[in-house]
Formats: structure tokens, sequence, C-alpha cells
């Protein structure tokens, strides 16, 4: 009995409309095995794309069987480099009474439109709409007579291959995906023969799944990664045999069969790799404050490691920052000659006189000196230290009985390195534990309190 498979069309609809409210992050995978979907070109190095160029990828698969029913795939990208679509300007003239405006590029780019009139930027949805799948802009008021509406956007960017597509048969039905270039995304995208009965329409491999354009926005590096949503769909029993309506035909008779399966077969992506700007990476690992307790009288290390993990030796300006209603900078190092995969490691002073209590964040910024940075997301590094009243050595802000009975007084007398010295009861910071710590700090301090 052949099988009714009216709704399989529509299961798959919303499969991909769920699928595209996904945020998956990918590891990059260098890959081939077969069979595979691959981007191509897989490596680009061009250092003339700069801002403003177009650059084109396909999403391709090497699979030669013929069973082929259906694709999809999501991509991520650096938005900071690359933005899906294609750039575009309109420009129209207001006449005072239309309020309604077609755009020359569609789709448009979700969220991706910087819309002016009279050279004043307007804000969505006080002052327009737009209905980004049929590119047309309403405006709330219509602009004035010889007013400039200038729309500046992104479109487009996704096209069908020739894997599944009308010529091979008119039952095919591309779904492209839509960008996000804030996250750098391409939500799902996917292509299936549509059918009722079986035999479900086929076809062979290997082909391009679809081409996807993007506009350079920036110099630097960034993987183009297949989620692991990507998928290759066949037909089991693929034969001739007669239709419902009796006719001899080449088709499907049984059911889907997952041909590639970007989560439990990784090795089957090769994703892609673009670059367009000589330069670095220059990364903040870790900010280790040598105290993360610590009193007004002390002045403490901050240990900064940096690593070069870009293709170029670097020449690297490293600061340290701690916060007081503001940022206040602690001091600054230069790194020379930073060789690529090295990390080093430089130790700032930080006397703590003009700090008030509490608790302050600390941060390191790592700049290249004359180099782009490829990747400027991993350029901070946080940390934090608490500054304590003398006397409070618990941290309860108060000085208390506990903190003189429990803490003080078997730290007393004792000198570092004794493994009995307390560092917390060094309120003077010279290395002991003494009477000036009591008499001149803890004295003085004894029942007060402190609040944060």
């Amino acid at each position: 009995m052949r099988k009714n498979l009216l709704s399989i069309p529509f299961i798959a609809l919303i499969i991909f409309s769920l699928l595209t409210m996904l945020n998956v992050s990918t590891t990059m995978v260098s890959a081939g095995e077969y069979p595979a979907i691959y981007i191509d070109p897989a490596n680009t190095t061009d250092y003339d794309l700069t801002p403003g160029y177009t650059y084109t990828i396909s999403v391709k698969t090497n699979y030669t069987g013929n069973d082929v029913q259906s694709w999809q795939f999501t991509l991520f990208f650096n938005p900071s480099v690359l933005h899906g679509g294609l750039n575009r300007t309109d420009i129209f003239t207001g006449d005072g009474a239309n309020k309604k405006f077609n755009l020359t590029g569609r789709p448009v780019v979700p969220q991706s439109e910087k819309v002016y009139v009279g050279g004043i930027l307007k804000s969505k949805p006080a002052d327009y709409t737009i209905d980004y799948l049929m590119a047309n802009i309403t405006f709330t008021t219509a602009p004035g007579v010889g007013a400039e509406v200038k729309v500046i956007y992104f479109y487009g960017g996704v096209t069908n291959g020739d894997l599944i597509s009308p010529g091979k048969d008119p039952s095919a039905m591309f779904l492209p995906g839509a960008f996000d270039n804030t996250a750098g995304k391409l939500s799902l995208t996917g292509a299936f023969f549509m059918f009722v009965f079986e035999p479900a329409p086929v076809t062979s491999g290997p082909g391009t799944l679809a081409t996807v354009t993007f506009t350079v926005v920036g110099l630097g590096i960034t993987d183009i990664t297949l989620g692991p949503q990507t998928k290759l769909i066949g037909y089991t029993d693929v034969r001739w045999g007669y239709d419902i309506f009796g006719q001899w035909k080449y088709g499907g008779w049984g059911d889907p069969i997952t041909r590639i399966d970007g989560e439990t077969m990784p090795t089957h992506l090769q994703h892609g790799y673009f670059k367009n700007a000589q330069g670095s990476d220059v990364a903040v690992i870790n900010v280790v404050p040598s105290q993360t307790q610590a009193y007004k009288k002390w002045t403490i290390s901050i240990s900064v490691t940096i690593r070069n993990e870009g293709p170029m030796t670097a020449d690297v300006n490293v600061t340290t920052y701690y916060y007081e209603s503001s940022w206040h900078k602690i001091g600054t190092h230069i790194v020379d000659d930073l060789p690529p995969d090295t990390e080093t490691t430089e130790t700032f002073s930080w006397a703590l006189s003009a700090v008030g209590y509490c608790n302050h964040d600390i941060k390191a910024v790592a700049t290249i000196i004359g180099l782009p940075d490829l990747n400027p997301t991993n350029n901070e590094g946080h940390s934090s230290v608490k500054i304590k009243m003398a006397g409070a050595v618990d941290g309860d802000y108060d000085c208390d009985a506990d903190d003189v009975f429990i803490y003080v007084s078997p730290s007393y007398g004792k000198v570092y390195p004794d493994p009995k010295f307390n560092k917390q009861c060094d309120f003077d910071g010279d290395n002991d534990c003494d009477a000036d710590d009591v008499f001149v700090y803890v004295s003085p301090n004894y029942g007060k309190s402190y609040t944060c």
C-alpha cells in the first residue's frame, strides 16, 4: 500500500521555523570525510577584499548517490568582518503625500536598515515600519515635498543551487534563511522536493546546495562555520515503479534517510576560512592580583598574562585599570616582539592608599601596536580586589573581638615566611604582625564599621 505523505512538507516547514530560533556555537573542524557538505572556497586570503567589496561562497556536497530528497544548513561568521547580503542605498524624494516607498533590493536583511529623511536618522516603529520580505517602507508621516529619503540596507545574499531546483523537478521548494548581522548567523536554509504520494522526487549528487554572498565590512579573519543542524536527506528504495496514476516512474518508495548529519557526523562538514588583513591576535589570558583582600597601606601586584594567538610577531601595549565610579589607570607596559603562539606575564604595582574601601573591579587591556588586531573580542581580562578597613580581618565590614582574638592574636609576633604568619593581620604591609599593626591600626578602628 502506498503511503500518503501529504504532511511531510508541512512538518519540514515547521522544523525549519523552530530551528531558526536556535543559536548554536560550533567548533572549527577541518574535515572532508565522504560524504561531505563543504564550503567552497574553503580558504580565502585576499588583502584586496576591503570593506565594501562582496564575497561569495558556495555550500556544496560531494555525495554521489541518486536518492537526494532534501537538505538544510546554518552558517556562523564573524560580523565584524562580514555581513550577510549585499549593501545597497536607495534614494527617493518626498512629495508630502506618499508614505510608502518600495526598495530596489529584496528581501531586506532584518534590522540592517538605516533610514534618513532630510539627513535625520529615523527610528522604528515611531517613524516608520518595514516589510523585510516585500522590501517596502511605510512612514508614519509622509516625507515633505522635496525631502530626501535615503535608505541604506543589506538585501538578498542567499540563492538556491542546482542540487534541488525546479530544473530537476518542478516541485522543488527553496527556503532561504535570514541573516542576523549582529550575532553573525544565517538561520536555517533548506530545500526539498514536495510530494503528496510516493514516489518521492529524488535527484543525484554531487551539487551545490546554495550560494551565499557577504559584504565585507571590516578587516580581520573569520571562520565560516556550518552549524550542527546541517543535513543531507536521501530516500530509501529508489527504483522504477508505478505511481498512483499508473504511470511508470522513477523515485523514492521507502522512507527518508539521513546521509549527512552535522550533529552526529561532524567530520563530514568542511567549514570555510576568510582573511583580508595582515595582523595578529593578542588575547588577555588571565588577570591575577597578588591579594584579593587588601588594606590601604598595602601595595599589591597585578599579574597579567597575554598570548599572541595570531600569525605575526607583535608589539603589545598592556594597560591595567581599577574601577571606582569610573575607570582609573594603574599602569602601562609595552611588550616588544611577542612571537606567535607565545605567552608572557607582565606584573603591575598598585598602591592602594588613594583607593576607597569595598570591592573594585580590575581589568587589563592588550592592544597591538602598528598592526590590525584580527580578533579584538579577546583583548580584555577582569578580576577584582576587596579593600578593607584595617583591623577588619574577617571581611565583615567591622573591627571587633572576632578580628582581634581569632586572627590578630595568633599571628602577633610572627614574621613572613613563618607559616603561622597571617598576611591579613599585617595592616601596614611590612611583612610582620607587631605592635605597630595592633596599636597604630587595630586600636583606633576597634568597634568601628564601614559600609559598601
